[in-house]
Order: structure tokens, then sequence, then C-alpha cells
């Protein structure tokens, strides 16, 4: 008992200091910047291999084009403000290169063009615009023709998808796709072995999320049909030619532990052969190689690190994924021109080798420059799961990213803070509290990433806050909710208890042609996830709902905004702590009864 009244009393007094615990910081100020949306780098090989990506600059976040790859990189794109999103780049058939990404400033996007080579790259173009907003292209060569695919939004903040043809020096008039459902995933392109474009992409067909194709012949494009037909989602597709030309597609599947490879190809009658899954293993985002051998490539997700694994198909079918070696993120693109491979990650790490075509029934050879692709560990070693261990698992947010003065700095973030506050309650020196925060991340890629990590080294309890960056990159509000609750169980099958967030807005709700529509819509789903689960829920949103004093950027908070952050969270463990002092200060088994006890109760209309 005297136990429980030193505790409820220590718990008292930190409850009343934590506003002057986020105030004490101090206060940022707002800058007029843009968190550019990214997914993966761009590689193409032409006469030599080539790189792109986004990266800081003086100027806001600009397009950088490492060519040959290795070589210092250059800026590209037109003069203005604004920041640039994620490029997509092709070799064209003359041995330049063409590379296209999106503006974004407060107001929306307008498309850019960019042509150039080793000689030299011409000034930029800014495209024709076919909504109030265009961005997320993509883009691919034929032998004759070059087309390109991206989203579009009217006036009213409806998603499409539009394509146009690029004769060198501009697009033809952009043609709307057939579409389905309401909000059409990031696409991709390839031209057919006709010179005809086909696109891919995700969206949701009233139970979950399948990957799409619409192709295009002289009558137009195609009424989009399925490529998967399941109740679990699919998702970030690409498309590419392989062998005779055909068309291969790749995908992620959704399983409880990560999402999978998946492919298919195109049959001589133009109809896709049955969807096959390339690898067990969780897996970052696919990247159709093609070629002669139908070559894929991914990273797969790893407790503490990345794999680089390609599978390739034969006369007997997808053989087993190659092995490649380690690699520092799971946003992966690569390219292969012949038997050169080349691969790149979004943290400009490259690798250039050779893949070896094989007619045996294993994987195809590989022999890649692994020096230049060097390991990164994602989190810190971790302790198995004892009283009062801790994890923090997120994206940006988490791992504490903060801008400065343009920079992306890196901050304790809300991990250490919090970490002060629990300890302070608890009575305790030090309390292990582990960010596993991953700059970002979606909840795609995290799923697989937080699955490894509760199998190799559990925590008793699990901070999770994602979802961001699934807004900046179209990911459906339904899969966002699976691969939310999907983190939740495998939480609790781990022995430990999540707590869950709601994802915080951006400052300007006008980004993105209405993002935090997109992030509210997350949101609404969040709350009622929780309470079916058996997670505490803190919501971060209304904490942060136009506190823009709290913000760096229009994404990350300052360290007054993490502070505040921090403070929120502690206040959403109040169960927790009320567990605990009940529990004679069996924490463990606090902590795990109160999770079973939520789960138990009759959720929303039952």
């Amino acid at each position: 008992m005297k136990t429980m009244r030193k505790f409820a009393y220590c718990f008292f007094l930190l409850v009343l200091s934590l506003p002057a615990l986020s105030v004490a910081a101090g206060q940022g100020q707002l800058r007029d910047l843009v968190a550019a949306p990214g997914l993966r780098p761009a590689t193409a090989i032409g006469d030599v291999p080539a790189v792109a990506l986004t990266g800081s600059t003086a100027a806001g976040r600009r397009v950088l084009v490492s060519l040959p790859a290795g070589s210092d990189a250059r800026p590209l794109g037109p003069s203005g403000v604004g920041d640039d999103g994620a490029p997509c780049m092709v070799a064209l058939p003359e041995g330049e290169f063409l590379v296209v990404a999106a503006r974004w400033r407060a107001n929306g996007a307008e498309l850019w063009a960019q042509r150039g080579g080793t000689a030299g790259w011409r000034p930029a173009r800014r495209l024709r615009h076919a909504g109030v907003s265009d961005h997320h292209p993509a883009v691919a060569a034929g032998r004759r023709t070059t087309w390109m695919v991206w989203v579009s939004e009217d006036a009213n903040g409806t998603s499409f998808l539009v394509a146009a043809q690029w004769d060198g020096r501009r697009l033809s008039v952009p043609e709307r796709l057939p579409s389905i459902g309401d909000s059409p995933g990031v696409p991709a392109i390839a031209v057919d072995a006709h010179e005809q474009p086909a696109v891919v992409w995700s969206a949701y067909d009233g139970t979950d999320t399948e990957v799409w194709i619409s192709r295009r012949s002289d009558r137009g494009w195609s009424s989009p049909e399925p490529l998967t037909n399941n109740d679990v989602p699919d998702e970030f597709p690409d498309i590419g030619r392989g062998r005779a030309a055909s068309l291969v597609v790749s995908w992620g599947g959704y399983s409880p532990t990560g999402y999978q490879p998946f492919a298919t190809h195109e049959l001589p009658d133009g109809a896709f052969a049955a969807a096959e899954r390339l690898d067990n293993s969780a897996s970052g985002v696919t990247s159709v190689l093609g070629g002669e051998s139908d070559a894929i490539a991914w990273a797969t997700v790893l407790p503490t690190t990345f794999e680089l694994r390609v599978a390739a198909r034969n006369p007997q079918g997808w053989q087993s994924a190659a092995h490649i070696g380690q690699v520092g993120s799971s946003r992966l693109s690569a390219a292969l021109q012949g038997e050169t491979l080349l691969a790149s990650t979004d943290g400009g790490a490259y690798a250039v080798g050779r893949l070896r075509r094989s007619e045996a029934t294993q994987h195809p050879g590989a022999d890649l420059d692994l020096p230049s692709l060097p390991a990164r560990s994602v989190v810190s070693a971790a302790t198995l799961t004892l009283p009062g261990t801790y994890r923090a698992f997120g994206d940006s947010i988490t791992q504490g990213v903060a801008d400065d003065n343009g920079v992306p700095t890196l901050t304790e973030g809300y991990p250490a803070p919090l970490a002060t506050y629990i300890a302070d309650f608890l009575n305790r020196k030090l309390i292990s509290m582990t960010n596993a925060g991953m700059g970002g991340e979606t909840t795609t890629e995290g799923l697989g990433r937080l699955a490894g990590l509760n199998a190799t080294s559990p925590k008793l309890y699990t901070f999770i806050m994602e979802g961001a960056n699934d807004a900046s990159v179209l990911v459906d509000e339904n899969t966002v909710e699976t691969n939310l609750r999907a983190m939740i169980r495998n939480t609790i099958a781990a022995g430990g208890l999540p707590i869950i967030s709601t994802v915080t807005p951006r400052t300007n709700a006008g980004f993105l042609g209405g993002i935090n529509p997109r992030i509210t819509g997350y949101n609404d789903l969040i709350a009622p996830l929780a309470e079916q689960e058996g997670a505490l829920l803190v919501d971060q949103y209304w904490a942060f709902f136009k506190q823009n004093q709290l913000y760096s950027d229009r994404i990350h908070p300052n360290p007054a905004g993490y502070a505040h952050m921090a403070a929120t969270w502690f206040r959403g463990l109040q169960p927790l702590f009320a567990a605990i002092l009940q529990g004679d200060d069996d924490e463990v088994a606090a902590a795990r009864e109160l999770a079973r006890q939520r789960r138990a109760r009759p959720g929303p209309g039952q």
C-alpha cells in the first residue's frame, strides 16, 4: 500500500509538470517547407549506369543525378521554389537519359522533365498540367516511343491516373485512364512489344487493395483488370519487359509477418500467368529487372539490416532467390542491361555487377561489387524481454528527424524524454528505451521489420506510430489499418503490450491536394482498431492539430514538439501505470494481464 501511495503521488506531480516540460524545450519557428514524398531512387543503364535520388540542397530538396554512378552528383530541375519528389529515370535509345519528377509547393505539384547525359544536360522543362496537382510520375522507353504516367488531382481532391507520350520536347495531350476506386496508388509503366504502354497500380476494390493493369491500344486504354484477386492487400507494383519482350509484373503481397514478393508474366495470348510467390521472407519494394531471365530484385527485411535478393524465371519457372548481399535500406531500385545489373538504395549507395542467366533449376548466378553497398544496422542491439524494456517503433518522426535550416537533422526525438518521464515515475535510475525509428518507412515496410524485431529481441512495451509516409505515397487507408492490426497482434503474440498512436497531421492541409484528410481517414480506423485489438491508444493527432509552433517543417516536430509528443505518450500510459500499481509491482504480469483484459472486452458494436 505504501508503494502504491508513493507511485500515485509521484504520478500526480509528474502529470502536473508536463505542460511546463513541453514548453521549457523552447519554441521553433515554422519555415515554409514542403516535405516531398518519396518511394525509392531511380536507376537506369545507357552507355553508362546512372542513379538519381532526392537530396537536400541550399535551394530545397532537389533531384541529384550521379552519371556515371559513383561520380559527383549534380542537381537537376527548373529554377524556383519548392521541393522535388522522388524521380523516375529511363535510358533513351539515343544514348541520353530522361529524368522526370514533381516540384512540390504548398498548393500542389507540377511535373518537370530534363534530358541529358555524359555530355551535359539540357534545360528542364515544365510539363503540361492535367489537373490542379500532378505528381508521382513513372516513365518507360521503347525502341521508338517514350510514355509517362502520373497521379493527377482535380479541384475537388479526386485522384486519377493520367498518361501521355513524350516526343523528346513535349508531352502529348494527357489521356485519363479508366478508374478503379477513388484513390489509385503509385503507378508503374512499361512499353510492350507493340510499342504500346501498360500501367499497373494498386487500388481498393471494396474488400482490400489489389494490383490492376490497363493497356493502351489504337482504341484507347482498356478497362482495368486485376492481376491479384484475394482478401489481403497487394501494394507497390512494378512492371517491365522480360523474355521475348513480354511483360513482367511484381508487387508485395500481405502476410501477417510482412509483405512478400510476388510476380506474374505475360503469356503468348496476352493474358497473365497465375501469381507466384518468390520468397517466404518479408520484402521491401520490388523492382522488375526484366531481361531474358525475367529477373526481379528486392530487399529482404531482416531484424537489423536488409538483404538484396534476385529471382529469375527460366523454362522450369521462377527459381529460388539468389542471396546477393546486405544493403542499407528496403527502398531499392534496380536496372538490368544485358548482364549488367545496377542496384541503388535511397541512402545513395549503389552496386554494379553481372547477372548471369541460368537455365538450371536453382537461382541465377550474380557477381556484385558488394563493398559499395555497405550494411547498415537498423537498430542497436536490444535485450530480451525484461520488466521495463521499451521499443519506440515508427518512421522518421520516431527516429527524431527535425529540419535545421533546410537540412534534416537527427535529434533525440521523443523516446529519450519519454524514457526519463517513465523512469521518474517508476522511481528507477534508468530504463531501456530502444529507438527503432526508420526514416521514410511505410506501414507496408514496417510490418516485416517489426515482426523480425519481435522475433529476435522482444520488448515488454512497443510504441507504434506509422502512417505519415503512407499518406505521401498514396497507400489506401484499409491497407494501413490491416498493417497496423498485424503489428499489434504480432507484438501481443511476442508477449508485449502495444501502445499505438494516431498519425500526426501536416501543417498545411493543402499539401498533396488534401493530405490531412487522408491522414484523418487513417486515424478514423486506428481508434477502433486499438479498441478491438487491446492496444493502448494515444492521440498524437489532436496533440499536434493546428500547433504549428511545434513543427520544424510541415511533417517533423521541433525540439519543443518532440517534448510535447513524449508528454502525450506518457499521459496515454495511465491505464498501464494503474495496472502496475494494482499488481504488487509485478510489471510483466500486470502489463500482459492488461493486454489480455483489453482484448477480452467487447469491441464497438459487439
